[in-house]
């Protein structure tokens, strides 16, 4: 585990346990209850809220290599390290690094809002204490982007996000010519589309992080309606989600006349734990 770019796995300071990183975040929104009626009404498509991940820390006097000094500076050492790590999570933006036994490597940000307060015990040589870190997002993602691309309509494993096992709602999608209407739909319904003829050197790029569109090959950007960008099934422009026991997400590139033409997605894997 990593914070801020330091190495917490040290025998100075180490994360006692993975309990309090491997927890999902919570559900946002409720189901509705009806007067006369048993049980309640679920509300479907609801969102997760941010994420909190809380790490249960010690720290001694010693240094990384966990020798400990036989001069008298223990002390000062353990001071020294408490010192460095409270610092780390006092900081504005709190960024967790963690390499999974599956060698893919996770990272959640945000800030530690609530007081950390040391037990320090051994005559002020060893600490114990808890971080709650609270994200600014639902889920741990890659630390790098990835890219996928599908060549000609049909049906797209996404084998470069495989074992995701969260909603992925911010990739860039990019269509490129020659193809008619090109549209990207996920396995329950949601798509996102470009409603124009490109050619050969046109493309678009549809930015669902930030609901922003470019394009090229002399393409101008279109919103009369029925041309242009259009989509459904979520506030979002496009959603990819991975389905429980299928490691590899799916999803089907299509267009109103022909096979041609190129999809592709950029953006990192998601993931519910870290």
């Amino acid at each position: 585990m990593f914070a801020n770019g330091v190495n917490l796995d040290t025998y100075a300071y180490n994360v006692a346990t993975r309990t309090g990183r491997t927890r999902t975040a919570p559900r946002r929104g409720k189901n509705i209850e009806i007067s006369q009626r048993h049980g309640a009404i679920p509300t479907p498509g609801k969102k997760y809220g941010a994420n909190t991940v809380i790490l249960p820390m010690w720290v001694i006097g010693a240094d990384e290599d966990g020798n400990v000094p036989r001069d008298g500076t223990m002390r000062a050492l353990f001071q020294h390290n408490l010192d460095m790590l409270l610092g780390i999570f006092a900081a504005n933006e709190v960024e967790l690094v963690d390499v999974m036994p599956d060698g893919s490597v996770r990272r959640i940000v945000g800030e530690v809002l609530d007081v950390i307060d040391p037990d320090i015990q051994a005559g002020g040589t060893r600490a114990q204490f808890s971080v709650s870190v609270q994200a600014f997002t639902a889920f741990w993602e890659d630390t790098e982007t990835v890219t996928a691309t599908k060549t000609g309509t049909g049906l797209w494993h996404v084998t470069a996000l495989q074992g995701a096992t969260a909603p992925m709602d911010d990739q860039l999608v990019r269509f490129d010519g020659p193809c008619t209407n090109p549209r990207l739909t996920n396995i329950d319904g949601i798509y996102v589309a470009y409603n124009a003829v490109l050619s050969g050197t046109q493309w678009v790029a549809i930015n669902c992080a930030d609901w922003s569109i470019t394009t090229g090959g002399g393409l101008a950007v279109s919103y009369i309606p029925g041309t242009g960008l259009d989509h459904a099934g979520d506030a979002r422009w496009f959603v990819l989600t991975p389905q429980p026991r299928d490691p590899i997400p799916r999803c089907t590139f299509s267009q109103t006349a022909g096979t041609t033409g190129k999809a592709t997605l950029t953006g990192r894997r998601k993931w519910l734990i870290g």
